[in-house]
């Protein structure tokens, strides 16, 4: 059977029904199993970024079990103190969304006058029910539980990533001992592995970079749950431009709640200023124009994978799909396809 031209799609009918079909299936059954799938999801994401430091404490001459050891320390250590600290920070501000709910309710009011002797016809202001005090806060709610739910699954990822780390210095020769073509697999697995560690590795290090930074500033002005909202941050920077947006809305909110306009001005220019310097011009520097995703893409995959996955698929969603791209790309037969949800055309490797 010949391989079809590179460059092309497969045009017949019944492949492209059967394809379809196949994606309905996965997708109900992933959806069944997502309290399954998601400690898994979280470990194999986690286990890839750890893969880089495994392999450069391995060149340094140090033996696979103390290199294991000694990230396995790091995940243990400073898991266990973000999901003490996490959860202290969670437990208080659910306790607190009544009363931040009663302390917007009447900024709102002081703010109505303002808002109507500056044009905006007070009838306007009754109609958009989402931006209702109560609705607002609990979507800082659900956003709150998304992390929750992830804590929850700890100790199980925790341990998978225990299992894979040992297991992923001999996955690729068990790949390649299976193949019909080794060596044309050998060279596919490689640039998929290098294209994934470079877009997850970087991609860490910049949404760590923005938690940080995020964090810092919200607790120079003193508003509550700094922790919280930084680690929020670091979560939704794997979503490109709709997830620094929705990570600036609580830390905006509380600081308006807490110290008033002035604080959560400077607030917003925090969060401005760090995510154009790390989103729109650091982070595209580094990964070129191969490694995104159209707008479009990016808007499917979080309604996608959020109806999967739930709240925990949001986070995951732009991971996800970067990786089905690359894995898309490295192969002549399906390149076609990332290049069409790229944000740049892209050329077929070779």
């Amino acid at each position: 059977m010949s391989a079809l031209p590179s460059g092309r799609l497969p045009a017949s009918p019944l492949q492209t029904l059967l394809a379809l079909a196949a994606v309905i299936v996965i997708a109900a059954g992933m959806k069944a199993a997502a309290g399954l799938l998601i400690p898994f999801l979280l470990a194999g994401f986690i286990t890839v970024i750890c893969l880089p430091a495994l392999n450069g404490l391995k060149n340094r001459g140090l033996p696979g079990w103390l290199a294991i050891s000694l990230i396995l320390l790091v995940l243990l250590v400073g898991g266990y103190l973000l999901v003490v600290l996490l959860t202290a920070s969670l437990d208080g501000f659910l306790s607190r969304l009544p009363r931040y709910e009663q302390r917007l309710e009447l900024l709102l009011e002081e703010l109505r006058p303002a808002l109507v002797g500056m044009g905006m016809d007070d009838e306007w202001l009754e109609m958009p029910r989402l931006l209702e005090p109560g609705n607002i806060m609990a979507l800082l709610g659900n956003l709150a539980g998304g992390i929750r739910v992830m804590l929850s699954h700890g100790l199980v990822v925790f341990l998978t990533v225990i299992f894979m780390l040992l297991e992923a210095h001999t996955l690729p020769d068990r790949i390649r001992s299976v193949a019909r073509d080794p060596e044309r697999t050998s060279k596919l697995l490689a640039g998929f592995v290098q294209d994934l560690y470079r877009y997850l590795g970087i991609k860490a290090l910049t949404s760590l970079a923005t938690g940080v930074l995020i964090g810092v500033w919200l607790w120079i002005f003193d508003v509550d749950f700094a922790l919280l909202w930084g680690v929020l941050a670091f979560l939704l920077n794997f979503i490109p431009t709709i997830g620094s947006l929705v990570a600036a809305v609580p830390g905006i909110l509380v600081a308006l709640i807490q110290h008033g306009t002035g604080t959560a001005i400077w607030v917003l220019v925090g969060y401005v200023v760090v995510n154009q310097a790390i989103g729109s011009l650091l982070e595209p520097k580094i990964l070129g124009d191969r490694l995104g995703l159209s707008a479009l893409v990016v808007f499917i995959s979080l309604v996608f994978w959020g109806w999967i996955l739930g709240p925990v698929g949001m986070f995951l969603a732009v991971p996800l799909s970067m990786m089905l791209k690359i894995a898309l790309a490295s192969h002549p037969r399906t390149a076609p396809i990332a290049r069409l949800v790229s944000s740049a055309p892209t050329r077929t490797r070779r």
